[in-house]
């Protein structure tokens, strides 16, 4: 008889919880190091520096997996789902989507193109701007407003956060995305996830094609 491996608290929903499914996603991602030192969740983020990468090489090197002492390795089901939850571009393993972000958050916050800025930096606004989120009320919109890649929280459509992609809403449940459900009227105001991340979609922002929302694949 083959044993059942209990999932590890490290998959990510749309909403930036931290859960324990099996599916683990085509993308991986980290906040620090999460974990006591008997291994159980101890907090949620250390850093401020909240990534999405990808999950096989780092400049030809193997990404660990382990590595408790500096951060717990988090996995998201794709870019959709690392964006909702707060998570920009790595700097070392998407180097050209790291700087297309940081292009874009120079202009919504109003920095010369020509100045240097340093990753902490825009880590320190960007943190802030997360934790501030938590204490507003969610941001609304009308479905013909939302940007692709963003997520729409509509309990009059069903009990999930769902995905717009291609003109479609797909719900999210527990790592994969179930079959799109019709929205009848246009007419309801959404409340869209993710607040800051939402005008990085509206700026041009555009996931990585290895990343991007593959609706109808089942993570593994």
């Amino acid at each position: 008889m083959s044993e059942v491996r209990t999932p590890r608290r490290n998959r990510v929903t749309p909403l930036g919880e931290i859960v324990a499914i099996p599916a683990k996603g085509r993308a991986m991602g980290n906040r620090g190091p999460l974990l006591n030192p008997d291994g159980t969740h101890a907090r949620d983020w250390t850093y401020k520096r909240w990534i999405c990468c990808h999950t096989a090489e780092v400049h030809g090197r193997k990404v660990k997996f382990d590595d408790p002492v500096s951060y717990t390795p988090l996995f998201f089901t794709d870019e959709a789902v690392a964006l909702a939850a707060g998570h920009r571009p790595c700097g070392s393993c998407r180097t050209d989507a790291y700087y297309h972000w940081l292009a874009i958050w120079k202009h919504l916050t109003g920095t010369s193109k020509y100045v240097r800025v340093r990753a902490s930096e825009m880590d320190r606004d960007l943190h802030r701007r997360r934790m501030a989120a938590r204490r507003k009320s969610p941001v609304f919109m009308r479905l013909e407003e939302v940007p692709e890649g963003a997520f729409v929280i509509a309990p009059m459509l069903c009990d999930q956060p769902a995905l717009l992609w291609h003109g479609r809403v797909w719900p999210w449940r527990e790592g994969t995305y179930t079959a799109p459900i019709e929205v009848g009227s246009r007419e309801h105001d959404m409340a869209v996830v993710p607040r800051h991340g939402i005008r990085f979609l509206i700026c041009g922002f555009r996931f990585d094609p290895n990343l991007a929302p593959a609706v109808g694949w089942s993570a593994p």
